[in-house]
């Protein structure tokens, strides 16, 4: 094999590691991004609901906890356009976890009080037509 070839495999294989290595960073800023807004979701569902986001952060399994983690997934998907899976994983939940949530959510706002809170929340958010 000629020293051009071997060079031209060599510049081929580090630019691999540097498709991987950004790969991986993107990744992170992604995980970091959604933790973020898990954290601001939680904290302005609390507010509205009652409860205390670092508790619903933390998975806590107390009545209040579990409201605000469901309603903050919830808004991740449905407002933010979020994966079950991307919507669950700051609330260490898993897929089918994060399903259920806002499956809980939607059943939820057949109550015209809960629905009204939530609204006011999507309004906040800036998705006046989701419901």
């Amino acid at each position: 094999m000629g020293a051009a070839v071997m060079a031209a495999n060599d510049r081929s294989e580090s630019f691999a590691r540097i498709v991987q290595a950004l790969a991986g960073v993107r990744r992170e800023i992604e995980a970091t991004q959604a933790r973020a807004l898990s954290w601001g979701l939680a904290c302005l569902v609390a507010y509205k609901f009652g409860g205390d986001p670092t508790l619903a952060l933390s998975g806590a399994r107390d009545q209040s906890s579990v409201l605000v983690r469901d309603i903050s997934v919830y808004l991740a998907h449905v407002n933010f356009k979020l994966s079950h899976e991307a919507a669950g994983r700051p609330f260490n939940l898993s897929r089918p976890a994060a399903t259920r949530a806002v499956q809980r959510i939607e059943d939820a706002r057949d109550d015209a009080a809960f629905n009204w809170k939530l609204e006011q929340l999507e309004l906040i958010l800036g998705e006046e037509g989701a419901s």
